[in-house]
């Protein structure tokens, strides 16, 4: 990352969702990590210098519901391939990387957790239906942090799967990761709630642009500049700029994305193609 006063360094991605590489939660997380690594890819060619990107640690729950690195850390670094491959990122020549030894673009491309420090930014992604949330994601976080999962005072961002129309009341079922916060020191930044976010998962093999993702993309995307400058939401919008509606849930420190109704994707033809 460039010339970002805040910008984090090191980002624990810590899926949250006991389903695993099943659930939904992957599914998001993975496209936010290949949206953080398109876009730093994409302002390191357009500045002409060589690709910095953070260190990406993924995490997930073990059979008792710990925090967890993921064996492997596959999912960290895709080379933005998602992306491009839909065209939304125009492939461009290359910038030159330093040589061997020369500076921190000699990271290994992989970092599957367990970072020599802890992070300074983390993405919980897990589910606002609490019959779906484990009993102790909290506690478990609270011991991740305090194991030095996350560095005092870090950037606490959510991706939070929900029913249709649940963006508007999501603020109050996310007081216990706000509030947990508030007892670590650490900086509750706002959420993504993905309505009729259990589709998510199916979602993930249409085009990223396309019909069917467009509107969820895109307000990814409104997380991953968030994420990138080091922004609470709120701050995010007012300073990259927001529509009336997005601007009034910014304010309450949420982004809302939607998939459209399955009526919707019937028409355009979803169901029949695949």
């Amino acid at each position: 990352m460039h010339d970002t006063p805040h910008a984090p360094r090191r980002i624990a991605l810590v899926n949250g969702d006991p389903r695993g590489d099943a659930g939904p939660s992957a599914a998001l997380l993975t496209d936010l990590s290949d949206a953080l690594l398109a876009y730093e890819r994409q302002s390191a060619r357009e500045l002409g210098v060589a690709s910095v990107p953070p260190d990406l640690m993924r995490y997930g729950l073990d059979q008792d519901g710990g925090i967890t690195p993921v064996p492997g850390g596959t999912a960290t670094r895709k080379r933005s391939s998602a992306l491009e491959r839909t065209g939304f990122l125009q492939e461009k020549p290359a910038t030159p990387e330093p040589a061997a030894g020369s500076g921190p673009a000699d990271r290994p491309d992989e970092n599957p957790g367990g970072s020599e420090e802890g992070a300074d930014s983390l993405v919980l992604a897990y589910s606002l239906d609490t019959e779906r949330q484990p009993l102790n994601l909290f506690d478990e976080l609270k011991t991740f942090a305090e194991e030095g999962g996350l560095v005092p005072h870090g950037l606490v961002y959510a991706v939070c799967t929900a029913g249709a129309g649940s963006a508007r009341q999501a603020p109050p079922r996310l007081s216990h990761l706000s509030d947990w916060c508030a007892s670590y020191a650490a900086t509750w930044c706002g959420a993504l709630v993905v309505e009729d976010g259990a589709r998510a998962a199916w979602m993930a093999g249409l085009p990223r642009m396309g019909l069917a993702r467009r509107n969820v993309s895109e307000a990814m995307d409104r997380l991953v500049a968030a994420v990138r400058a080091g922004l609470t939401v709120r701050q995010a919008a007012r300073i990259f700029g927001a529509t009336r509606r997005q601007a009034e849930l910014a304010e309450r420190g949420i982004i809302r994305g939607r998939y459209p109704l399955p009526a919707a994707m019937l028409a355009a033809g979803y169901f029949r193609s695949r």
